[in-house]
């Protein structure tokens, strides 16, 4: 079984596909075992729970926006509660992988850091086939427009992204998701995750900005998410961004 570092699997404004490894949460799964069993994560998150690196607690804001079970269609639970994060702000979608792009026409890496004052949080659901990732960060208006602009670029510049040699060797294809019209600005990614080990993991990802919010999305499993099931839950998340008037 391949478990996946905190680099190579790094929770940002952007999150890569293989599942959440949070820089202030420092989850850790296989591949397969998340991918075909979602539950079998439940106990790295507890433990990843108490992790350093962390702030002591969510804003209200922060906390009122994220989804929560009830949000969601029956058959899903807490995967792992809603936790403070302290990640790094992807504006370029293709930074969001340790390797090489076979077809990117200029370097990867534009990043833009979430400041440690900066709010942010993440919370995860699962099924019995899919795991659903929500993570939200306070970044200013420019930066979480930045966050949606990089979602919808990087299917060309960095369309095939290749890591490692041999059994290490990971594959990464990354192609345009149509989403809905959701906040100020939405994008989204289709992402397929490929290591020596089957199964690929299926990814979807979208990218919502929301006055001063970014909003990003990640839905994973052995097959593709269903796209009535990413959409329902994207506009779920998005409508819970704007405040009860």
């Amino acid at each position: 079984m391949r478990t996946f570092t905190k680099r190579s699997v790094k929770l940002a404004i952007g999150l890569p596909a293989a599942i959440a490894v949070s820089a202030g949460i420092g989850l850790a799964a296989t591949t397969v075992d998340l991918a075909a069993s979602p539950r079998a994560a439940a106990a790295a998150t507890g433990a990843a729970s108490d992790a350093g690196h962390r702030r002591d607690h969510i804003p209200k804001r922060l906390k009122d926006s994220l989804l929560a079970v009830s949000d969601l269609s029956s058959g899903y639970s807490a995967l792992m509660e809603p936790s403070p994060s302290d990640a790094t702000a992807f504006d370029d979608a293709c930074a969001m992988w340790e390797g090489d792009s076979e077809d990117a026409s200029q370097p990867l890496g534009r990043l833009t850091a979430v400041k440690k004052d900066d709010d942010s949080a993440i919370v995860m659901f699962t099924n019995d086939s899919l795991v659903v990732v929500e993570h939200i960060a306070v970044i200013g208006e420019d930066k979480a427009q930045a966050v949606v602009d990089g979602f919808a670029e990087a299917p060309e510049r960095c369309p095939v992204i290749t890591t490692g040699e041999g059994d290490d060797k990971v594959r990464v294809t990354q192609s345009p998701l149509t989403v809905p019209d959701l906040g100020d600005a939405s994008a989204g990614i289709k992402v397929v995750y490929k290591t020596s080990e089957p199964p690929a993991v299926q990814v979807k990802m979208i990218a919502v900005a929301w006055q001063d919010l970014s909003l990003v999305l990640m839905y994973l499993g052995s097959d593709e998410p269903g796209r009535d099931e990413v959409e329902t839950i994207a506009a779920a998340a998005a409508e819970k961004l704007r405040p009860n008037d």
